[in-house]
């Protein structure tokens, strides 16, 4: 006798990221959004989103593989205001933005500005992808520096697509700023 299993169909969710939540798992609303972008890519699973409030956030973020969007609320309404509102800062202590686990066109980063990432002994102090090919849109990518190659964005073994980035005032001590 054949035995069927079935298995509820998967949801994407949505997760949250404001100052303002009270940084409940699994940040599934603004009221109990998660306080770091970091935290709540954490949480989520292949083909998540994460929505990220108008804020500074003082981070360095890396997408660990997942195939997930991350936003500013610029994904929700449009509203390019966001993009520059919506500040992902390094602290000049660390690369920003790290793509390195084989993320695919799947994964996204959009409406966000990246700025006073540092990485001293390596490349992409912005934004690194390296062996991963993820869309790159609407971001403003400034003041990074690399102490190799890619002070804005470097991409290496990488069929990232770039679509509306500004990348503006990033240094770099060998090639490419």
């Amino acid at each position: 006798k054949a035995v069927t299993i079935s298995m509820p169909p998967v949801v994407a969710a949505t997760r949250y990221v404001s100052p303002l939540g009270t940084h409940d798992w699994p940040y599934t609303n603004w009221a109990m959004a998660a306080h770091s972008i970091q935290t709540a890519i954490d949480a989520s699973l292949a083909g998540d989103t994460v929505l990220v409030a108008k804020a500074v956030y003082y981070e360095r973020i890396s997408f660990n593989g997942k195939d997930i969007v991350v936003g500013s609320t610029f994904l929700a309404d449009g509203d390019t205001n966001a993009i520059a509102q919506t500040i992902i800062d390094g602290e000049s202590v660390g690369r920003v933005v790290t793509f390195s686990q084989g993320e695919s066109g799947a994964a996204l980063l959009s409406g966000f500005t990246i700025r006073n990432g540092r990485c001293a002994n390596g490349d992409g102090g912005g934004i690194l992808c390296w062996c991963a090919s993820p869309r790159l849109e609407n971001l403003r990518i400034v003041g990074n520096e690399s102490g190799l190659q890619g002070g804005g964005v470097s991409l290496q073994d990488s069929y990232a697509t770039v679509c509306n980035v500004a990348v503006l005032c990033n240094t770099a001590r060998v090639s490419s700023g």
